[in-house]
């Protein structure tokens, strides 16, 4: 999968119905900031959206590649909550996600997100 902050192609495979792995590490180049690598074999579930609303945002799309790295920073830790969110809507934008789209999944992480940024910061701490 192309993905439009990164020189190399995004290769993710399943690994079970809800998670996927990429199958080498990634580098995303965020456009006036970092390079980020995202190590191989990282386990993501994607677009975190509840079952009943696939029909409108399936878990996978257009917004895959910047699904990923949101998962990853998330899951990292390296950079704020807040920053996360921000790369996560604009890489979605630059990957050609409809802006009311990106905008809405940008609003969702940010209400919705808490909970899974503080589950990452709990499992650093036990």
């Amino acid at each position: 999968m192309k993905d439009p902050w990164s020189d190399d192609e995004l290769i993710i495979y399943a690994t079970n119905s809800r998670r996927y792995g990429l199958h080498r590490s990634h580098t995303v180049n965020v456009p006036g900031g970092p390079s980020i690598v995202i190590p191989g074999h990282f386990t993501t579930d994607l677009s975190s959206v509840p079952r009943m609303l696939w029909w409108w945002a399936p878990p996978h799309g257009p917004y895959t590649p910047a699904a990923v790295l949101h998962d990853w920073l998330y899951a990292s830790g390296i950079y704020s909550k807040r920053q996360a969110d921000k790369w996560f809507h604009q890489h979605m934008l630059a990957c050609g996600v409809r802006p009311t789209m990106a905008r809405t999944k940008y609003i969702a992480v940010r209400l919705f997100g808490r909970r899974a940024w503080n589950k990452h910061r709990n499992r650093e701490r036990g």
